[in-house]
C-alpha cells in the first residue's frame, strides 16, 4: 500500500517553537557550507525572538505535523520582500515543497493587500529551486561577486594600493562620510539606480523615499558595520557626485554596498578612482591593524562590464556568480 504524504503549510508563530527546533538546527549547521553564509546566522533562540517581534517572517511546511522544510522572508520597508532562504531536511520532492512555500507566501501577500516586489537570491544549494521559481514566473537578474583576497599573497598588491593619491582637478575632492551628505547621496543613488536592473529586485530603488530606506539601514548598520572613514565621497564644489561606500559584514570581510556616479559625470573614470580610494583606505587599516581582514568584497550585474572590468583593473578577482530572482505584483496578479 503507498504510504500518503500529508502536507500542511502554516506561517510561523510561537506555537511552532516546540517542533521547529530539529530543522531549524539542521540548517544552522549547513549554513556556511551549503548556504554560503559569510558568518553563523542568529541561534534557534534569537530566531524565535525575530519572528514574535515580526522582524523575520516564516512558513513551515510540515509532513504528519513535523516540519521538513521553511521558508523565511523579510518586509523591507513598504517596498519589497526578501526570501531569505528555503531550508528542507533533503531534497526528495523538493519541487513541491518549494512551491508550497512559495505560494503560501504569495497567499500571504495578497491577503494582506501587499503587493511588493519579491527578491530571493539563490544561494548555495538553493540554486537548484531555480527551475521550479522559474515556473512560478520568478524572474532572474545573474549577480557576480567579486573578492580583493587580504593574505600573504598578496601582501605587494595591498602595500602599493594603500599608497594611492587620488588627482582631481580644481574644485573636487573626495570626502569620508558625513552625515550632512545624506540627502545628497540618496538623491544621487536614486537617480543612478532606478533605471539598472537592481530596481528589478530591489523597488526600493524605483523612488526617492526607497532608496533613503536603503541608505539609512547602511548606515545604520542593519547590512553590516558601517565604514564612515572608509568611504569615498566625490564632491565637485561642495556637491556629491560620486560616492562609494564600505562595511563590514564579518569583522574578517569587507565590503563595498554601493558605488555610484552621477551619469553627467561618468566617463572620467571616477568610479575607478573612489573604488582605488577606498581599497587605500581599507588597505591601510589592514596593514596597520585596525581591520583583521580576509578579503574586500563586491556584488555586480554580471554583465554590467565596465564595472566588472573596473574590479579587475583594481586587484579583485571573480568568486562566483548566483541567480538573483525576483517576482512583481505588478505583472502577475
Amino acid at each position: 500500500m503507498t504510504n500518503i504524504r500529508i502536507y500542511n503549510v502554516e506561517n510561523v508563530t510561537t506555537s511552532h517553537k516546540n517542533v521547529m527546533f530539529n530543522i531549524y538546527q539542521d540548517f544552522f549547521n549547513k549554513s556556511q557550507v551549503n548556504y554560503a553564509f559569510e558568518s553563523e546566522p542568529v541561534d534557534f533562540y534569537k530566531f524565535f525572538e525575530c519572528i514574535e517581534s515580526r522582524l523575520l517572517k516564516s512558513i513551515v511546511l510540515l509532513e504528519s505535523g513535523q516540519p521538513i522544510a521553511f521558508l523565511i522572508y523579510t518586509m523591507m520597508a513598504n517596498y519589497c520582500v526578501e526570501i531569505n532562504l528555503i531550508h528542507m531536511f533533503n531534497f526528495d520532492n523538493y519541487q513541491n515543497k518549494v512551491e508550497l512555500l512559495i505560494n503560501k507566501l504569495l497567499k500571504n501577500l495578497k491577503e494582506d493587500r501587499i503587493k511588493k516586489t519579491i527578491s530571493y537570491p539563490l544561494i548555495g544549494v538553493q540554486e537548484k529551486y531555480f527551475d521550479v521559481l522559474t515556473k512560478l514566473n520568478f524572474e532572474n537578474v545573474e549577480n557576480s561577486i567579486y573578492i580583493y583576497p587580504f593574505n600573504e599573497e598578496n601582501e605587494d598588491k595591498i602595500y602599493k594600493a594603500s599608497h594611492f593619491e587620488p588627482q582631481l582637478k580644481d574644485g573636487m575632492r573626495i570626502d569620508v562620510w558625513n552625515n550632512n551628505y545624506f540627502s545628497q547621496v540618496a538623491k544621487l543613488l536614486n537617480v543612478c539606480f532606478s533605471v539598472e536592473k537592481d530596481a528589478l529586485y530591489d523597488s526600493r530603488y524605483k523612488t526617492e523615499i526607497g532608496t533613503r530606506d536603503i541608505l539609512n539601514k547602511i548606515i545604520d548598520s542593519e547590512y553590516g558595520i558601517f565604514l564612515p572613514n572608509q568611504c569615498s565621497i566625490l564632491l565637485d564644489n561642495e556637491k556629491v557626485v560620486g560616492i562609494c561606500l564600505a562595511n563590514l559584514t564579518t569583522y574578517e570581510i569587507a565590503n563595498i554596498p554601493q558605488v555610484a556616479i552621477l551619469p553627467q559625470y561618468r566617463g572620467n573614470k571616477y568610479g575607478n578612482l573612489l573604488v582605488k580610494n577606498t581599497l587605500s583606505k581599507i588597505a591601510k587599516a589592514y596593514i596597520y591593524r585596525v581591520l583583521n581582514l580576509k578579503e574586500l568584497n563586491v556584488t555586480s550585474i554580471a554583465n554590467h562590464h565596465c564595472a566588472l572590468n573596473m574590479y579587475i583593473e583594481n586587484g579583485f578577482e571573480l568568486a562566483y556568480n548566483y541567480k538573483q530572482l525576483y517576482y512583481n505584483f505588478n505583472y502577475y496578479k
